[in-house]
């Protein structure tokens, strides 16, 4: 037995060493050896080729790196399109940001700083500014009248990213949030799948699926008619949600990018409402959003 393994260590080692000769052979010394022209040329192929797989490696991960790097872009965009509120149409400037540097991003409203980061799973702390105020005065009567304003507000929690090794072109990303400034003391729940599309070199689509689950305070505080505002009319009914609601929808985005520096977006959603967001008297079922603007890469 001791001789049989010595035997399979001695060619295991002539192997090794004849693999590392042959890696470290010239196209001269083959030529020294005596091989032909033919065989001359077919070793610069290979050398040819193998530069370029490096090539190709050293460019793949180049990609891949550049996916990470950091980036400023900033922008402004223009919304329209139906709220979720009877009557009242959606007319708007948002800005528009997609900044990440080191651990810190600013995606449009939302901030975040990872705490945890690998090729598939990112987990970050989130601030993010709620956009959903509306101007009372705009809602049919008489509820324009009755009505108080409802105002923005300043959400914290956390995020989570998950990209697949699989298919690094599909995006899922979890967002949980809730208020921190004593508006609706609510929270909510987004959920957000995102395929991204290379159509053209210039041109990307990202279809979506979007879900957001909302508790009962945050409903009431944005959708519900609250008794004392009721009081103010008689012909006015309070209401209130008694359990958690939620809005489903799709979204349609696309970027066209014109120059290093300047892309073009669009970006359009469609999102249907639950029961407990329609029942109330001042809601539609169902909410559209168009919008496009341009955005800098500095």
């Amino acid at each position: 037995m001791k001789k049989i393994l010595l035997i399979f260590s001695a060619i295991m080692l002539y192997s090794n060493l004849a693999f590392s000769a042959v890696e470290n052979l010239s196209t001269g010394d083959v030529y020294l050896f005596g091989e032909s022209n033919n065989n001359n040329l077919t070793v610069q192929d290979n050398q040819e080729t193998l530069a370029l797989d490096e090539f190709d490696i050293q460019n793949n991960t180049q990609s891949s790196a550049t996916a990470t790097t950091d980036r400023f872009q900033i922008g402004i965009a223009l919304t329209t399109g139906k709220r979720e509120y009877k009557e009242m149409a959606k007319f708007e400037f948002m800005p528009l940001f997609d900044i990440k540097y080191k651990q810190f991003y600013l995606d449009k409203t939302v901030a975040g700083i990872y705490i945890i980061q690998n090729e598939e799973i990112k987990v970050s702390l989130v601030g993010e500014y709620n956009m959903a105020s509306y101007d009372a005065s705009k809602l049919p009567s008489p509820y324009n009248i009755i009505m108080n304003n409802r105002d923005n507000e300043i959400h914290g929690g956390f995020g989570i990213t998950f990209t697949p090794i699989t298919d690094n072109n599909i995006e899922f990303n979890l967002r949980l949030t809730r208020d921190f400034v004593g508006k609706s003391n609510g929270f909510k729940t987004y959920i957000e799948a995102i395929r991204t599309i290379p159509y053209t070199q210039s041109i990307i689509l990202k279809p979506k699926v979007l879900y957001t689950f909302m508790n009962r305070d945050y409903i009431n505080y944005y959708y519900g008619v609250t008794s004392s505002e009721a009081a103010k009319d008689t012909d006015v009914t309070a209401y209130s949600a008694q359990t958690s609601g939620y809005k489903f929808g799709f979204g349609f985005d696309l970027d066209y990018q014109i120059s290093r520096t300047f892309t073009i977006k669009s970006f359009n959603k469609i999102e249907w409402h639950s029961n407990e967001i329609t029942e109330s008297p001042i809601t539609e079922d169902l909410s559209i959003e168009i919008g496009g603007g341009f955005v800098l890469s500095l």
